[in-house]
């Protein structure tokens, strides 16, 4: 439970409270469970080392406020603003930042596990050396984000913004990478394997999830011969019925030969004329 004391010095305002902080530099407040959701306005409160743990801190505005070394664990900080906050060292643990603000916000060796920052804006953050491990990343913004050593073993990585992202050093084994938006600045020595075993280094974020299985599931393996060896391409458009049972009869007959169809059904553009290149490769049969 929040100290009364700290609580109430904060309800007077940031004026009152930094200049409390300023007098109690050895003071770490605690305001563990508390709602702060009825002050949106913290605008550069100093809250440096401060027991956040599970407080709801929902809309509030903390633009520029120092958080550095202050935990966070299980916060609520849904909509916060904390641009240009300094979160330098802070425990994030498994706090709620969805659609948080946090462009330019330093985050720089923060530890969190599993921190919640789906939709956030971390454009221009600073996130290095933190380990950010499983958290959730979907659909956040992260353009010019500084991620250089960061660890996202096992973070999610679906439909997020990486344009002018600074990716070097980082370790991202486990990690989850879909549809993502926009092309890094920089993507150097991705560490795609465990912490325990030897090291192995890519240089692009999309493929290091599909490279790791390929070094280690030999079900993947098979599956990639199979389709280069006996895969047959069959590529057109068969909605009228007529041309669905000759498709039926070709699928058939590659079968019978010991092949792998794969069809690909299309409908015809409305908007421009149809012209298709397709690229042959060993083991495959375009129609």
């Amino acid at each position: 439970m929040a100290n009364r004391e700290h609580l109430t010095i904060l309800r007077q305002g940031v004026e009152i409270w930094n200049k409390w902080m300023e007098h109690n530099p050895k003071e770490c407040p605690d305001l563990e469970g508390a709602d702060l959701s009825d002050m949106p306005f913290l605008r550069k409160a100093n809250l440096s080392t401060a027991n956040l743990a599970t407080a709801n801190l929902t809309l509030v505005n903390l633009s520029e406020a120092n958080l550095r070394q202050a935990t966070v664990a299980w916060a609520n900080l849904q909509d916060a603003i904390l641009y240009g906050a300094d979160l330098s060292d802070a425990i994030l643990g498994q706090a709620n930042l969805t659609h948080a603000n946090l462009n330019g916000a330093n985050l720089s060796g923060v530890i969190s596990q599993k921190a919640n920052l789906f939709g956030a804006n971390l454009s221009n953050a600073n996130l290095a050396g933190s380990d950010l491990s499983g958290a959730n990343f979907a659909q956040a913004n992260l353009s010019n984000a500084n991620l250089t050593g960061v660890n996202l073993r096992l973070a999610n990585f679906v439909e997020t913004n990486l344009e002018g992202a600074h990716l070097a050093d980082c370790r991202v084994y486990g990690i989850s990478v879909w549809n993502l938006r926009g092309n890094p600045k920089t993507a150097a020595n991705l560490i795609i394997t465990p912490s325990d075993e030897a090291a192995i280094t890519v240089d692009n974020l999309d493929v290091a999830q599909f490279i790791y299985l390929l070094l280690n599931n030999q079900t993947l393996r098979d599956i990639i011969h199979t389709v280069g060896q006996k895969g047959v391409l069959i590529l057109g458009r068969f909605s009228p019925p007529e041309r669905k049972d000759v498709l039926d009869k070709i699928r058939d007959r590659v079968r019978q030969l010991g092949y792998l169809p794969m069809m690909f059904d299309f409908e015809a553009s409305t908007e421009k004329d149809f012209t298709e290149t397709i690229k042959f490769s060993r083991g495959f049969l375009c129609l």
